[in-house]
């Protein structure tokens, strides 16, 4: 039995823009020759090495890494006799990403995993190119479908104790992966998750509602986390930093401040996705201590009226107080922020200029604020509507490159 689970290509606009897909909570384009981002396929690595875990002949592409062309993906697929095809898809892509599957048919039996197809499973199997949905994370299932080649959609199966997963796999492409961290760490950067999910309820969040399914946050012990790294580092002795992409990186401060003390013994500087409020200001100092350099924090409005509008559950004043505190201290803090929220006016706005103002960040971003398929933020879109409508009259391509543009333009520090 042969698999390859496939990050395919993407490519918009006659090649001028190349796509970001598996690995990212919020798939894009940006013009080709933009690299700097470069997510690790976590959900596509972990299912490889739970298929090999069992014995299973299991291959990771990830074109989007490589900027692999059409032709030549297509041409693996003649030149290798693989019984399935996993393609992992997302929203923006999704044309794209039927269209390769289709192609992919022609060869193989076809298997799409991602958001898109999880929110739309009884409507993409109906396609006759299509063998499987997968729907959510999907490593036990995906197993299950190659022990039985049983046909149709798979719901979801979630991982409670997600230490008892194989580590993901990793070869020498691994040194490629980098987050788009305002400063660059020292590379080779390694790539981690700690956790899965996130117990909060941000209304436009992908990941939770549609891959996971729930709120339901899965830490994972700190002694796992170590002997991932500490197993990566023997095989890859070149990393230079680790970088945790968690949704919420920092819940629980006795957990959070033994990762850390670990850390520091590893002794590479490392940089993590955050909430302001979710550990004390003494959790941050050790994690600062270990060789924390840096911090995201996703803020998304200075309007107490907005915060609680998109469901983010966050005192403002507890950030003031974190982020004046770590800048104190040298380490680099970068704030998200997002406008387009519903019901947000020029007052709100101003609100929230006011506070990187105040806060002055390190660095800071805007991003619009998209609605994804099957997030709150959808639903509540949704049943304003009188009839149906598609991923693309809602926001589509076009504001997923104005959420880039507006990443990239004011990246920068306030003064």
């Amino acid at each position: 039995m042969r698999v390859l689970l496939s990050n395919p290509p993407w490519f918009e606009d006659g090649g001028q823009r190349w796509g970001i897909r598996a690995g990212s909570r919020w798939p894009f384009t940006v013009a080709c020759g933009k690299d700097s981002y470069k997510p690790f396929p976590f959900l596509m690595a972990y299912a490889t090495s739970m298929l090999q875990q069992h014995g299973i002949e299991a291959y990771l592409v990830d074109s989007i890494l490589t900027r692999e062309t059409e032709r030549s993906w297509e041409f693996r697929l003649q030149r290798v006799p693989f019984d399935y095809v996993v393609i992992e898809t997302s929203s923006p892509s999704i044309e794209n990403d039927l269209r390769l599957a289709e192609i992919a048919a022609r060869y193989s039996k076809v298997v799409l995993a991602g958001p898109h197809v999880t929110v739309y499973a009884d409507e993409i199997i109906q396609k006759p190119f299509v063998y499987a949905v997968l729907k959510g994370e999907y490593e036990k299932s995906l197993l299950k479908l190659v022990q039985t080649g049983k046909p149709g959609v798979y719901d979801y199966e979630i991982t409670k104790d997600v230490d008892s997963l194989p580590f993901p796999f990793r070869d020498h492409s691994v040194y490629l992966y980098q987050d788009r961290f305002p400063v660059s760490p020292p590379g080779p950067q390694l790539q981690m998750w700690a956790s899965r999910g996130c117990p909060y309820r941000c209304i436009f969040c992908l990941w939770p509602p549609v891959m996971y399914n729930s709120r339901l946050y899965r830490p994972r012990s700190p002694e796992n986390i170590l002997a991932e790294i500490d197993n990566v580092l023997t095989r890859f002795p070149r990393f230079r930093s680790i970088y945790f992409d968690d949704d919420t990186f920092n819940i629980g401060d006795e957990r959070i401040q033994e990762l850390s003390r670990g850390l520091k013994e590893i002794g590479l500087p490392w940089q993590a996705m955050c909430r302001a409020d979710t550990t004390s200001i003494e959790t941050f100092r050790v994690m600062w201590e270990s060789g924390c350099t840096g911090v995201k924090f996703g803020v998304e409005s200075g309007s107490p009226r907005m915060i609680e509008v998109i469901q983010k559950n966050l005192d403002l004043d507890t950030v003031r107080k974190v982020v004046k505190e770590l800048r104190s201290w040298g380490m680099f803090v970068h704030l998200t922020f997002t406008w387009g929220i519903p019901g947000e006016t020029e007052e709100d706005r101003q609100m929230t200029w006011d506070l990187i103002r105040e806060l002055n960040p390190d660095t800071f971003q805007q991003s619009k604020c998209i609605a994804f398929p099957g997030t709150p933020f959808w639903n509540m879109i949704h049943h304003e509507k009188d009839h149906a409508f598609s991923w693309r009259e809602l926001d589509g391509q076009k504001a997923l490159e104005e959420m880039v543009s507006a990443q990239d333009s004011v990246g920068a520090a306030v003064c």
